[in-house]
């Protein structure tokens, strides 16, 4: 439903390099522990991920996702999706993003 890079901030001032991966949104447990792994998030000595971009194929998604998520969030909000495209309400939910956004 909708994809984002995650990077690691904290190892950024430690080795100059950006250390980020793509998550495509839902995922499972798993594929997210991969991909936190991947970028040397342990939950101990780093934990801290920051969102430099996201991209979605919901209209108007994009304006609400922020820098600082809770990843856990956006997991279950990618699950919550599916069903709604799965219900057939993905355009009524386009709809009211997009008017929520100018309201």
């Amino acid at each position: 439903m909708f994809e984002a890079y995650i990077t690691n901030t904290a190892l950024y001032p430690l080795m100059g390099i950006e250390v980020g991966t793509t998550v495509h949104f839902p995922t499972t447990t798993q594929e997210l522990q991969a991909a936190l792994a991947k970028i040397g998030i342990d939950g101990k000595r780093y934990s801290e991920v920051f969102f430099t971009s996201f991209d979605s194929d919901v209209l108007g998604l994009y304006d609400y996702l922020y820098e600082c998520e809770n990843i856990d969030e956006l997991n279950e909000l990618g699950h919550a999706l599916l069903e709604v495209r799965d219900k057939g309400g993905l355009e009524t939910f386009e709809a009211a993003l997009v008017l929520g956004n100018h309201t």
